[in-house]
């Protein structure tokens, strides 16, 4: 909330609820209404849901394009800073080790119908996450079977060029990201993760029981 006063001698006073930064056009953009904005992103809600409580509690709010504007001009830009410092730092610890990383993807949906893909890649004797990669199908020419082996081909090409040493990789049994491995990365040793194994054999044998 924002009041401008002025007395019977000219003095003006332009008061305001919260603190508040000037931007490069000279507009005012106020603490309150980005921490709001921040809250949300990081909490992880959608704007919808959060504005659609407040306006039942008849609380004043920012609109959906002030929300998309900070969270496009500075809430993302910051987050991005914020994980390349600290993935840096991280890189730095591991820098003289040879390392043994597990990976795997995350899909939006399973097998053929997948669009997105998050695949991850972390360190084994400590479970740091070192690096991770958002895939879409439509970079891989809509292939939605090798979405998650470019994951894990975009993960090795980033860290390996970072001067990270990786000695072996833990994966599932996928067909594709064990011919690639063979194939591309025959300096890495490439090993098949247990649990999925055991999870595969404890299917099998109930459905044979």
């Amino acid at each position: 909330m924002t009041m401008v006063g002025c007395c019977e001698n000219d003095h003006v006073l332009d008061w305001a609820s919260s603190d508040f930064h000037r931007n490069k056009n000279g507009s005012r953009i106020f603490s309150i209404n980005l921490s709001l904005a921040s809250a949300i992103v990081l909490s992880g809600n959608r704007f919808v849901k959060i504005s659609t409580c407040l306006r039942f509690m008849d609380v004043a709010s920012i609109q959906k394009t002030t929300f998309d504007n900070y969270k496009r001009h500075f809430i993302c830009p910051a987050v991005k800073k914020f994980y390349a410092k600290k993935q840096k730092t991280l890189l730095m610890k591991f820098k003289s080790n040879d390392l043994v990383l597990s990976g795997d993807g995350r899909c939006d949906f399973p097998g053929k119908s997948a669009k997105f893909c998050t695949y991850s890649m972390m360190e084994t004797t400590h479970n740091q996450i070192l690096h991770f990669e958002n895939m879409d199908k439509c970079e891989i020419g809509l292939q939605s079977p090798n979405i998650e082996r470019e994951g894990m081909v975009h993960c090795l090409n980033f860290l390996i060029s970072g001067g990270i040493k990786i000695t072996e990789v833990v994966t599932d049994s996928s067909t594709s990201v064990a011919k690639t491995l063979a194939t591309d990365y025959p300096a890495i040793h490439h090993s098949r993760d247990m649990w999925h194994k055991a999870k595969k054999l404890k299917k099998t044998l109930s459905e044979n029981m």
